[in-house]
């Protein structure tokens, strides 16, 4: 016959993870919380869903740099530019254009960082890594 353990100590969780027997093993200390682990949501998986689509559609929706210099060419060619004032005009909008566009575009990717810290904090350290390694690497250059 098997012996049963001195200390037979048996943790019971508030999740489906069964009982946990530590055998002859004497634990002290206190009980600091209680941990409990939730499946997510239906809408949470709903919500990382449509972040994700969105985060995939970003590049499509907000072309480079290229793009805009190329549609540039095409309004010089149909609206030729004849005066100076005319010119400076057409600077400042097309300044304006892209600035409002990147501008949106960088909402969009701040706002669906903190999306994804608020869905899943765990990212949050690891976003931040990445955020300062990205701004150190522009210091640098």
């Amino acid at each position: 016959m098997s012996e049963n353990p001195k200390n037979q100590n048996s943790f019971n969780f508030n999740a489906p993870v069964g009982n946990i027997n530590t055998g002859d093993v004497k634990i002290e200390g206190d009980q600091v919380g209680i941990q409990n682990n939730y499946a997510p949501t239906h809408k949470v998986i709903e919500l990382t869903e449509k972040l994700e689509q969105i985060l995939e559609n970003l590049p499509k929706n907000n072309p480079p740099q290229e793009v805009f210099i190329a549609e540039l060419e095409e309004v010089i060619q149909t609206y030729p530019i004849t005066s100076a004032e005319d010119k400076r005009l057409f600077n400042i909008q097309f300044e304006q254009s892209i600035r409002t566009k990147s501008q949106i575009a960088q909402i969009l990717l701040q706002g669906g960082i903190e999306l994804i810290k608020i869905l899943c904090p765990i990212l949050g350290i690891p976003i931040e890594m990445g955020k300062k390694w990205l701004e150190t690497a522009e210091k640098i250059k």
